[in-house]
């Protein structure tokens, strides 16, 4: 699970072991999260502020701000695109946050949402190396000139629609 991967890190290589886990309420967003935070936990963290929010939120200050006031310097962000905004809107408030997130945070919308505060992000990501998968990018850039920008999504989405198109024939 890439929360555990994204916890792990976080335990053995960032120093204060306090976090504010901020995530969007999506069924995905907060499995990764509760995963994350369980993880994290299990491993000797501490986590201070665990707050959800919905996919159309936008201005983030008043979770980011509970966050420096709890004492946290780290955030473990998850969600989409929106999430972009989050540390955007710290570093315009001025707080230094050690950002952790996942690989949600490699899409153009979110690196567009996060604007001059990209810089320094943490993020875990699945990396797929098998030959299915390297098979599949060709086609995908052969079609579209540009690799998927998201690897995992775009493979099971792959993946899903070749299973239902298998058990169609049958």
């Amino acid at each position: 699970n890439i929360g555990y991967t994204i916890a792990d890190y976080a335990v053995k290589n960032i120093k204060d072991k306090k976090v504010a886990v901020i995530y969007n309420q999506d069924p995905f967003a907060v499995l990764v999260s509760r995963a994350f935070k369980s993880k994290y936990e299990e491993l000797g963290g501490i986590v201070l502020i665990d707050e959800g929010y919905q996919l159309e939120t936008q201005d983030f200050r008043t979770i980011l701000l509970k966050a420096k006031n709890s004492g946290v310097k780290s955030i473990a962000i998850f969600g989409y695109d929106e999430s972009g905004l989050i540390p955007k809107q710290a570093k315009e408030m001025g707080l230094g946050f050690t950002i952790l997130t996942i690989d949600t945070a490699t899409s153009g919308l979110f690196l567009t949402n996060a604007w001059n505060a990209k810089e320094g992000i943490i993020f875990s990501s699945w990396d797929a190396a098998g030959s299915d998968y390297k098979e599949f990018e060709a086609k995908f850039v052969a079609k579209y000139g540009v690799k998927p920008q998201q690897p995992l999504f775009s493979a099971a989405g792959y993946d899903t629609a070749m299973s239902i198109a298998a058990a169609m024939k049958t």
